[in-house]
């Protein structure tokens, strides 16, 4: 098992649970090391007091000792046990081979071991520190010569209790325990605190989620606090993301609406000239015998619902392509031919209207020629459509600034300012009545043409005074 699987599922508690294990070893650290420093010194303090003893001892044995060596049965002056007898040193001392000479009372009344390690090392004039149990007491010891004239005569042994060491180690290890049990308990506390609050945008980005994803409202937003952490910052993050989505959507939305319109009126607008056709086809079959006249209008019936359909088709064709991501050709392109060949196609369909041009620039673009003739052609087609007997059709080109501007203005019926916002769009029309003259789909094409060649078109119009359609292209440097 990982053991990543020790820890828990949530966030939170992992980090909490981290935070303790590092906070934890730190004090456990920390806290073994004082205790160990303070037992140390506890234990040097006791073991230099012993050896000051055994010196005032050595000191006063050496006073009263002036003939030759100790020995079991001489007979020798020593100062009486009283006089460096105390209340927390036993002093004893002995002779070579262990027999015991003066004491004073241990607290439970018993000698001091002395075992045959130790005789040997005093033996050699080397002093010695050991822990024994004496009964129930456990004594520090300090081992040392008796030297008469640089020689061994004898063993001094100094010993002091270490029950109140360990008193007072026991109370240090209670304090610690104590001292850790707290510190651990604020540090769980306060990192919960600290992670809820840090965490806090988190829960809020996850029960956002969790809405959007029952619901599907790409509307919800995850709510954020001014200071921004980096939890925040994901929060923050994740709210562009939503707003991003939620337009995505909206933009997805909108183009399958005009996908489904797009279908049901290149449906209906295909299937009007295809009933007209076919009428007419089928009347043809059925009166062998008709007028010449009425076969002519209906020949000549067929034939402009067929080429309407032509038209129909192409244009469809060229939005696909559009769709699909199709890109103009760039090359550069001198706008002045481009325009007056345009004009001068279109001049036998304004016979009785003026189509003129007015202003024309030596001005050159980056582009497709083609296209951009077509362009042209849709503006002048779209002019002539909506303009009366005698109405005027300018046509102007000018260099402004760095933009090469294409402008056809008319004195036509005009377009109201409700139909403005939706002209450019597929099979739309401003005036109805006028439908059956075009597809509907010239100026959606002409926009498409001006943004391929990152350029805009903008329109305005008045009702009764006629449109005037612009078109800023980006001259060639």
């Amino acid at each position: 098992m990982s053991p990543l699987g020790l820890f828990p599922k949530s966030l939170r508690w992992r980090l909490v649970a981290l935070e303790c294990m590092v906070v934890g070893v730190i004090l456990l650290a920390f806290t073994g090391a004082l205790y160990e420093l303070a037992a140390r010194n506890l234990m040097h303090d006791v073991q230099s007091s012993l050896v000051d003893r055994a010196q005032q001892v050595n000191g006063a044995i050496r006073q009263y000792v002036v003939f030759g060596a100790l020995r079991p049965k001489q007979v020798i002056e020593i100062p009486p046990p009283e006089s460096f007898a105390s209340s927390d040193t036993v002093v004893q001392i002995s002779t070579l081979d262990g027999q015991v000479i003066v004491t004073t009372s241990t607290p439970n009344g018993n000698n001091i071991p002395l075992d045959q390690d130790t005789l040997q090392q005093v033996s050699l004039g080397n002093s010695t520190f050991e822990r024994i149990k004496v009964g129930d007491e456990e004594l520090e010891v300090y081992s040392s010569p008796i030297l008469l004239r640089d020689r061994v005569i004898g063993v001094l042994q100094v010993a002091r209790s270490l029950q109140l060491i360990e008193q007072t180690l026991a109370r240090l290890r209670l304090f610690a325990i104590v001292g850790f049990t707290l510190a651990m308990t604020a540090s769980i506390l306060a990192t919960f605190y600290v992670a809820n609050r840090s965490l806090f945008p988190l829960k809020e980005l996850i029960r956002t989620a969790e809405r959007v994803g029952r619901s599907g409202d790409l509307s919800q937003r995850v709510k954020t606090s001014p200071n921004l952490d980096e939890v925040g910052k994901l929060a923050s993050t994740f709210n562009t993301m939503l707003e991003r989505l939620e337009l995505s959507d909206k933009q997805l939305r909108e183009t399958l609406d005009a996908e489904r319109r797009f279908v049901a009126d290149a449906s209906h607008e295909l299937r009007t000239p295809l009933t007209t056709i076919l009428g007419n086809a089928g009347l043809l079959l059925k009166v062998p015998n008709m007028s010449p006249e009425d076969r002519q209008e209906s020949l000549e019936q067929i034939y402009e619902e067929a080429d309407r359909m032509r038209r129909l088709v192409s244009d469809l064709l060229t939005l696909a392509r559009a769709d699909a991501g199709f890109r103009l050709k760039q090359e550069p392109v001198k706008v002045q031919p481009v325009v007056e060949s345009a004009v001068r196609e279109m001049e036998h369909r304004a016979t009785d209207r003026q189509l003129r041009i007015d202003k024309i620039s030596d001005v050159e673009v980056v582009g497709d020629k083609d296209a951009l003739k077509q362009l042209v052609l849709i503006l002048l087609d779209n002019a002539i459509k909506y303009t009366r007997n005698q109405d005027s059709i300018q046509v102007e080109v000018e260099k402004d600034d760095s933009q090469a501007v294409i402008r056809v203005a008319d004195t036509g019926i005009g377009i109201s300012q409700e139909h403005l916002p939706h002209i450019f769009e597929r099979f739309y029309r401003a005036d109805t009545s006028r439908s059956s003259d075009g597809t509907g789909l010239g100026l959606s094409i002409a926009k498409w043409i001006v943004e391929q060649h990152c350029g805009s078109i903008s329109v305005a119009s008045e009702i009764g005074k006629g449109s005037i359609f612009e078109v800023k292209l980006p001259a060639k440097k």
